[in-house]
């Protein structure tokens, strides 16, 4: 019985390109042979054409303005908070003003006309004094400008889509790359503005109070974001079509072998074709795995530099992934897998049936 066994152990990926193997008169395996797209050697080629290829399929950030009717008295809070800075700087001046005039008094009294280090010293007083006028007059001016400021405070809802959710976790690298951003008057807004929270309702809805330029900011970070995404989910694919490749090339050859048993070929390709499926499977996980553990650090550079390093990176990452390629020798010891298999539960199963029964004849 064993030795109508067929020899399975001695073809390979390689013998796709052998004119001595014919094609097999009998049904195919699998039709899927057929399904194998062309694809480009290099990952780089194939992300840059199919990045953004269609807009309608890109699930988008969605973005709800909140009119500021609605959040009335949360801008007031923001202008209590800026008047109060504003009114401790003042305070702080006005004290120094009043230091300045009384040092000014005590020095005058000492002076003498004919010394010139004390008209010096009296100069640098006076102009000392001036300054902090000045700035004092200025703060002033800027009550006045801190109302007019608050009401360029937006605030919106900005909804993220499933595919982006972990972005979320984010959050305080989203807000520290905000709070970097120069605007007028940020000294009496910084403690308020910008500020993101999440919406009570909805985990994944962040709502930004802010100023234009924080708007404008979050924007071209999502737009980043997702392009990077995009990009990931390109390389993904391009991997797996690789693997799949393969995959349909090993299934061609084994398609074109001519068994001496029709019948126990087919059962030991069933095993195969298994563990080829699981083993692909296994690739492309582990592939995701990878590309995870890199988009973590471009992710963080695109929020935190507004860095579109991943451009590069992306593809460098899928290329040198696919460079360690294990596929020839995984599938020889898949093949010998297979085979044990076969041998377990045909032949020595069949074998230790029909001693079974030839021992229960030689007990009747």
């Amino acid at each position: 019985l064993i030795d109508s066994i067929p020899n399975v152990g001695n073809w390979c990926l390689a013998d796709i390109e052998n004119n001595d193997f014919q094609q097999n008169d009998t049904d195919s395996i699998t039709t899927e042979s057929s399904l194998m797209p062309n694809l480009p050697e290099n990952a780089d080629d194939y992300i840059n054409e199919h990045t953004h290829q269609s807009n309608s399929q890109v699930e988008q950030v969605i973005i709800n303005s909140i009119p500021n009717t609605v959040n009335k008295e949360e801008l007031e809070n923001v202008a209590v908070k800026a008047q109060s800075t504003l009114e401790n700087e003042n305070e702080q001046l006005k004290t120094k003003l009043l230091a300045i005039e009384r040092q000014l008094s005590e020095q005058c009294k000492t002076l003498k006309e004919t010394s010139t280090t004390n008209a010096v010293i009296l100069n640098d007083m006076i102009n000392n004094l001036e300054e902090t006028q000045g700035k004092l007059n200025e703060k002033v001016q800027h009550e006045q400008l801190i109302n007019e400021t608050v009401k360029d405070v937006l605030i919106a809802e900005y909804t993220l889509p499933k595919s982006k959710q972990s972005i979320v976790f984010k959050h305080n690298l989203l807000l520290n790359a905000l709070k970097k951003l120069n605007y007028p008057h940020k000294t009496y807004f910084q403690d308020t503005i910008p500020m993101i929270n999440f919406d009570e309702k909805y985990e994944y809805k962040l709502v930004l109070k802010g100023f234009p330029i924080h708007h404008k900011e979050l924007k071209e970070t999502f737009a980043r974001l997702e392009e990077l995404f995009d990009r990931i989910q390109k390389a993904e694919e391009f991997f797996e079509q690789k693997t799949n490749r393969k995959r349909q090339l090993l299934i061609r050859v084994i398609e074109r072998v001519r068994p001496i048993n029709q019948i126990y070929w087919k059962r030991y390709c069933d095993y195969l074709l298994k563990l080829i499926s699981e083993k692909c499977n296994e690739y492309v996980e582990k592939f995701k795995a990878n590309m995870k553990k890199h988009s973590d650090k471009m992710i963080n550079d695109s929020i935190e530099n507004s860095s579109i390093k991943f451009r590069q990176e992306i593809g460098k990452v899928t290329n040198s992934y696919l460079e360690q390629d294990t596929f020839s020798h995984d599938i020889n010891l898949l093949k010998v897998t297979a085979l044990n298999a076969f041998i377990r539960d045909h032949v020595l199963l069949q074998q230790n049936s029909t001693k079974a029964a030839a021992s229960n004849k030689t007990s009747v």
